[in-house]
């Protein structure tokens, strides 16, 4: 991307790759709420449709927006985690992620481990979980606490991440990087 292309405006950046390709990213601040699943979908929700009406092609999210980032203890219990799920299903039901990239925070369970993550969609289908590979526990963060840094294989490829029984019947997706 050449700089002198790039117009920044608060919440949309729009940047001219080429003189035919247009890149809009919408990034989000949202007041969300721990434990607030509902009222932070809806507002997830809605920053979906404004990115759109911008014109927006990507939109992200802030950490751990689908629960809230301090719900604290509440990680370590599985209904947390549920919910997300809940909430990312009804966000596909709504058509947030139809023709726009969605990058969403939320926590996941893998491997008996819980990550902090960064999910990526579009169009109904998760195309990645990407976990994070760096902690902050420095100050006032304490994430080492709830969730553990992600660690690369040795093979130095990405593991599958096996969607439940109910994701794959109604969204037709078994798997994702």
């Amino acid at each position: 991307v050449n700089s002198r292309h790039c117009q920044f405006a608060l919440n949309d950046i729009n940047c001219a790759m080429t003189s035919r390709n247009i890149v809009t990213v919408a990034t989000c601040t949202l007041n969300q709420w721990a434990l607030d699943f509902d009222g932070n979908r809806d507002r997830i929700l809605q920053s979906c449709v404004e990115a759109k009406a911008q014109g927006a092609s990507y939109r992200l999210g802030p950490e751990l927006e689908m629960c809230g980032y301090g719900c604290e203890d509440h990680f370590l219990e599985l209904d947390t985690f549920q919910h997300c799920w809940e909430s990312l299903e009804t966000l596909f039901d709504e058509g947030a992620t139809d023709d726009l990239l969605c990058d969403f925070g939320m926590p996941i369970l893998f491997g008996g481990a819980r990550y902090n993550c960064r999910v990526l969609c579009h169009n109904r289908e998760i195309l990645l979980i990407r976990p994070k590979i760096a902690m902050a526990d420095n100050g006032n963060y304490r994430e080492g606490r709830y969730f553990i840094a992600y660690q690369m294989p040795d093979t130095g490829n990405g593991e599958k991440y096996l969607l439940a029984n109910s994701w794959t019947e109604k969204f037709d997706q078994r798997e994702c990087p």
